[in-house]
C-alpha cells in the first residue's frame, strides 16, 4: 500500500477526448483525469498515488463510496492513475497557508 501524497508539478495537460468538461495531466509520468482548466503545465499540485487511503474529511467525501482508496479508474475511456489536487488543498487540510516565492513552495502553520 503507497498511502503517498506529494507536491509536484504538472508535466502537461491535454484535453480528455470524448469529453467537453474534462483534461488529462500527466505527473511523475502518470495520467490522471482532472477538471477541465483546472491545473496548467508547470504548475504544482497534490499528487494522490494510487492504493493511497485518504482520510475520512468532507473534502474527500467523493470517495467514500471507494472507502476512501484511491484506485485506478478509466473516465470516459480514459485511464487515470492517482489523483491531483490543486496546492491550495494543503490550507484547508492542514489549516495554514501557502507561500510560493522564487519558485519554491512553503507551509506557513497557524
Amino acid at each position: 500500500m503507497a498511502n503517498e501524497a506529494s507536491i509536484q508539478t504538472i508535466l502537461s495537460v491535454e484535453h480528455c477526448p470524448n469529453s467537453d468538461n474534462l483534461d488529462v495531466v500527466n505527473v511523475l509520468g502518470w495520467n490522471v483525469v482532472t477538471k477541465r482548466d483546472e491545473f496548467k503545465v508547470g504548475e504544482p499540485c497534490v499528487y494522490v498515488q494510487i492504493d493511497t487511503i485518504l482520510p475520512e474529511r468532507p473534502e474527500f467525501e467523493f470517495m467514500r463510496n471507494k472507502n476512501f482508496r484511491v484506485k485506478t479508474i478509466r473516465l470516459r475511456g480514459q485511464l487515470s492513475q492517482g489523483i491531483c489536487f490543486p496546492i491550495n488543498i494543503l490550507e484547508t487540510i492542514m489549516n495554514g497557508k501557502i507561500i510560493k516565492e522564487n519558485d519554491k513552495i512553503y507551509f506557513e502553520f497557524n
